[in-house]
């Protein structure tokens, strides 16, 4: 079982899947002390306002001893736990594959924040985003 703080289970309430498969895994006993967890996107059909608490649970199950391994394409739980390693020291490594272009290798950098990644296809697009939203607004003034 899990020794992890007498919190973990009320940050695991609410009607939410990931928070739902994970307090299964925990409970049933598949999920134990120095054990691995691969969480794909774990913050799909998550209500935005949950990725922070999604990151405390991380962090707990992390320092009870599970090594967690976790794949996503969401810029706020990126970012949350890229600040938690480069602002609060936490111990954590992030990679990124990029494929310069199609039919090329694969192109693996890895570093222990975001930061350290220079090819981040997900802060890229944020950027064009915020840009597009931007001349747009400026557009609207000039009319």
């Amino acid at each position: 079982c899990i020794c992890a703080p007498s919190n973990l289970p009320s940050l695991l309430c609410g009607n939410s899947i990931p928070f739902n498969l994970l307090r299964k895994v925990t409970i049933n006993g598949s999920l134990t002390q120095n054990g691995v967890l691969f969480w794909d996107e774990p913050e799909a059909n998550l209500n935005p306002k949950m990725v922070t608490t999604l990151v405390d649970v991380v962090e707990i199950l992390a320092k009870s001893g599970i090594q967690i391994f976790i794949s996503t394409h969401d810029y706020l739980l990126s970012q949350e736990l890229s600040i938690k390693a480069e602002y609060l020291g936490d111990d954590m490594r992030f990679f990124g594959f990029s494929q310069p272009k199609r039919g090329a290798g694969v192109i693996v950098e890895s570093g222990g924040s975001l930061v350290e990644i220079s090819e981040n296809p997900i802060i890229e697009e944020f950027a064009a985003h915020y840009d597009r939203e931007k001349n747009l607004s400026f557009r609207r003034r000039d009319v």
